[in-house]
């Protein structure tokens, strides 16, 4: 059964990811903080098997790797951005590489696949989840380490080091249940935004260009932020129309993921609001279409082939 008021949250999260990639801003908040790392701090809860067999591994490469190709092959002919031999080794080598006016947001896809097959290769040489995330954590805020490489790692693996820290947070927070005495936590993210606005720290933290600059606040930070978004989930999802709507964007988070740079490349220099609106929309619609057929349910939506 889906659980409702993570569809709403993947919906909050991704509106968020097309203001941040619009340049709307909160008041006192950056939605980089937390967006990314709460998709995969999500992706964790839902993953029933975080050492995934062959066949696991092979059916999550359905879900994202099928799509990102098909995704690749429809907007290089819809935009044609760069000579075809030129993209299609950006295609190849995929990740932080893959940076045209459609594609800058896929390095999540990447991270989260490649992730998932780390956690698997490297649980067979006997290192467990626990002590591949605590040693990812490390090398990610190693600095001189990522400003030393000349061009960002192939299909993510650079990402997928950051990746694998929330992943796996998220999957230890598997049968979580909300109990009143927790909600203090909720002072949390609201107290650091006003500090950080207020003292004037100017915290950053980017997942895909690797910018992690506090051990400590880049874990409480997002976190907390996605524990707010939960509970306000939760709230979100009593309220009939609302909650709806959001849960239906989420659902079509994936889609929106990969359509919504194309639409701001339109829509963004006449309104930044409405580019949100716009590219929220139009992946919802697309997502709809995509539905009609079973081909494209495959293809774009990465969903079993039941009748192929």
């Amino acid at each position: 059964m889906r659980k409702t008021e993570f569809d709403i949250l993947k919906g909050l999260m991704i509106i968020g990811v097309v203001m941040g990639h619009a340049s709307v801003h909160l008041p006192w908040v950056d939605v980089f903080w937390f967006h990314m790392p709460a998709f995969f701090i999500i992706s964790g809860y839902f993953t029933k098997q975080l050492y995934g067999d062959v066949p696991t591994l092979r059916r999550k490469a359905e879900r994202l790797i099928v799509p990102f190709f098909a995704y690749s092959v429809l907007m290089y002919a819809l935009f044609r951005p760069e000579p075809l031999w030129k993209n299609a080794v950006r295609t190849l080598y995929a990740g932080s590489m893959d940076v045209t006016i459609y594609s800058y947001p896929w390095w999540f896809v990447c991270a989260l696949m490649t992730a998932l097959i780390l956690f698997s290769v490297l649980n067979k040489i006997k290192i467990g989840g626990g002590k591949l995330a605590c040693i990812c954590y490390v090398l990610i805020h190693i600095t001189p380490l990522w400003e030393a490489l000349p061009v960002p790692l192939p299909w993510s693996i650079d990402n997928a080091l950051g990746a694998i820290v929330y992943i796996y947070i998220g999957y230890r927070m598997k049968g979580y249940e909300l109990r009143r005495n927790h909600l203090w936590l909720l002072l949390l993210p609201v107290a650091f935004a006003v500090a950080n606005h207020c003292f004037g720290w100017d915290y950053k933290l980017n997942m895909k260009s690797m910018h992690f600059e506090n051990a400590v606040l880049d874990l409480v930070v997002p976190l907390s932020f996605t524990y707010l978004f939960y509970v306000l989930s939760l709230a979100l999802g009593k309220v009939k129309y609302v909650g709806q709507a959001l849960a239906n964007i989420g659902v079509c988070s994936l889609t929106i993921f990969f359509v919504h740079a194309a639409v701001l490349h339109f829509v963004k220099p006449i309104s930044p609001e409405l580019s949100v609106v716009a590219g929220v929309a139009v992946g919802v619609a697309v997502e709809a279409l995509w539905r009609t057929n079973h081909w494209t349910r495959y293809l774009f939506l990465g969903e079993k082939r039941k009748h192929i």
